[in-house]
């Protein structure tokens, strides 16, 4: 019926309760329940009412109903575009950006290697590089190429700094852009390759401001040193508290024509899946001798550049 719940004459007829949810994927029908009379009311006080630790579970009594994202060890979002979390951030206004907690998590197993996570501003991020030669299908990521192949291609790559495995156990793998778009997802299922608008919302939910978040430069005044490790730095390595715990190393860069390799312990170059222009796209860095988080996307933001990849949840 429509109207009001005073207008209900409970004194004839039988009545019941149909129940729809929306949970942010659709709606969910979760049954039809006869109301009855006041002896039963005491007693529904009495009811199990829970939710599982996982499988999107509701549990009322004996029975139950499956309502997805219900379940208690799904992390809450405040995931939503960027006129609503960036306002004013012109870039982003149209910008869906990922905003979901770790729910707890503190580690991730991915591969058989297993890494930290830390949540920042709602965020739950990778507190290390990563380092898979595997999509999240299973399909191998291409490493080893030529010079002029690492050049050329526009398909995923990674290589290891100075192709020693010995920075692969420190520095995680350093990856092409193409690798970031990839319809097979180089992170973890449920998890990705942070967007520029992404970056932007930890950048500002650490202190920088609008008018400089959209700027192509280095931004901030202290924010870099706040996701910096305190050590695995040249010095002075200006700044560095880490108390994001981001745990940010200077895994340095691939130059994306050539074996040369740059600035290992000196800079951290990390992807976004954001395109720029046709030749390039957004990154940011991290330097030794600076506190400010840089966003670029020129000469090193070239596509076959190589650089760390952070991920993160949703």
């Amino acid at each position: 019926m429509t109207g009001s719940f005073g207008g209900i004459q409970w004194g004839s007829g039988s009545k019941f309760l149909h129940v729809l949810m929306n949970a942010g994927n659709g709606i969910v029908d979760l049954g039809t329940q006869q109301m009855m009379s006041v002896p039963y009311a005491l007693y529904a006080e009495d009811v199990n009412v829970r939710v599982s630790t996982s499988g999107d579970t509701l549990f009322i009594g004996n029975t139950y109903s499956i309502v997805p994202g219900v379940s208690a060890a799904n992390p809450v979002s405040i995931s939503n575009y960027g006129s609503v979390l960036l306002p004013g951030n012109t870039t982003c206004q149209n910008e869906y950006i990922s905003v979901t907690g770790c729910g707890g998590q503190d580690s991730l197993l991915y591969y058989d290697r297993y890494y930290s996570l830390v949540e920042i501003g709602g965020q739950c991020w990778f507190a290390e590089n990563l380092a898979t030669d595997k999509y999240s299908n299973g399909d191998n990521i291409p490493t080893g190429l030529t010079n002029t192949q690492w050049g050329n291609t526009t398909a995923g790559a990674y290589a290891v700094y100075n192709d020693d495995i010995a920075n692969d156990a420190i520095y995680g793998k350093l990856y092409n852009w193409y690798t970031t778009g990839d319809s097979r997802g180089v992170c973890p299922t449920g998890w990705h390759v942070p967007s520029d608008c992404e970056w932007m919302f930890l950048e500002g939910g650490l202190g920088i401001n609008i008018s400089e978040q959209e700027l192509v430069a280095l931004r901030g005044l202290s924010q870099g040193g706040n996701l910096k490790f305190i050590f695995g730095w040249s010095a002075p390595n200006t700044g560095a508290t880490n108390a994001t715990g981001f745990s940010a190393l200077p895994g340095g860069f691939k130059w994306p024509f050539g074996t040369t390799y740059w600035n290992v312990s000196e800079n951290s170059y990390f992807w976004s899946k954001s395109e720029s222009e046709q030749q390039v796209a957004w990154f940011r860095s991290l330097n030794f001798n600076d506190g400010k988080i840089g966003r670029f996307n020129w000469d090193f933001g070239l596509k076959q550049s190589g650089m760390s990849i952070r991920c993160i949840k949703g």
